[in-house]
Order: structure tokens, then C-alpha cells, then sequence
């Protein structure tokens, strides 16, 4: 299971993140993650189970979902492909394409809840 292993990587570094920040809890963990890695789900998912026990026990996991663009090698146009199962150009149809976008896995921030009695977020 893929996800399994990206939710506990993600569990970790949230995990060492609030122990050098003395925090007693995570609150938020905020992932972008490409329409092509096909995790939304599977990771929001499992994340749950894979938090049990930790200090991310009840953090919530907010995934920002990034849409696929293409940069054609033939005519230079940047942008979404025809649609996601077939990525060719949106300008010449060619299938000469680089993803630009959409591939991404991104651990943008953490929220923690510190150890004093405020429970005010860090980030």
C-alpha cells in the first residue's frame, strides 16, 4: 500500500516537527498533491489508521488537489491537456508533452497545539 506509506512519512515528519517545537498535539497537516499521483482519496483514507497512536491522533489532513498541465514540446503552449487520461497538447493535440503540474507531492505546513493550557496554534 502506497498510501499507507506516505500517510506514516507524513505522520513522521509532522511527528519530529512538533517534538523539536514542544508541542503536545498536531492539529492540521496541509498536503498539495497532483490529480496524476491518484492518492486523494487513498491517502485521506488510511491517513486515519496510520494516526492512531501518535501525536497526529484527530489532526485533520487538508489536501489542496493540483491540476495536471502540459508544456508542448511542437508548439510551446502551456496548459491543460485535452483531459487527464490523455495528455496532449490543448493548442495542437500533439502528445509531445511535459507535465508541468500535477505529479506533486507537497507537505506545505503543520499545525501544532502547543504544550501550554492556550492551545494556540503554531505554524
Amino acid at each position: 500500500m502506497h498510501e499507507l506509506t506516505i500517510a506514516r512519512s507524513l505522520i513522521d515528519l509532522a511527528s519530529e516537527y512538533a517534538e523539536e517545537n514542544q508541542a503536545r498535539a498536531i492539529d492540521h497537516i496541509f498536503v498539495r498533491l497532483g490529480v496524476l499521483s491518484g492518492m486523494l482519496r487513498p491517502l485521506h483514507f488510511c491517513f486515519t489508521s496510520a494516526a492512531r497512536g501518535t501525536i497526529c491522533e484527530g489532526a485533520k489532513l487538508d489536501i489542496e488537489e493540483v491540476a495536471v498541465t502540459v508544456e508542448c514540446s511542437h508548439c510551446g503552449q502551456v496548459g491543460s491537456p485535452v483531459n487527464q487520461y490523455s495528455l496532449r497538447c490543448p493548442n495542437c493535440f500533439s502528445n509531445t508533452v511535459k507535465i508541468v503540474t500535477g505529479n506533486e507531492m507537497q507537505l506545505v505546513s503543520i499545525k501544532v497545539i502547543e504544550n501550554s493550557d492556550d492551545h494556540r496554534p503554531l505554524s
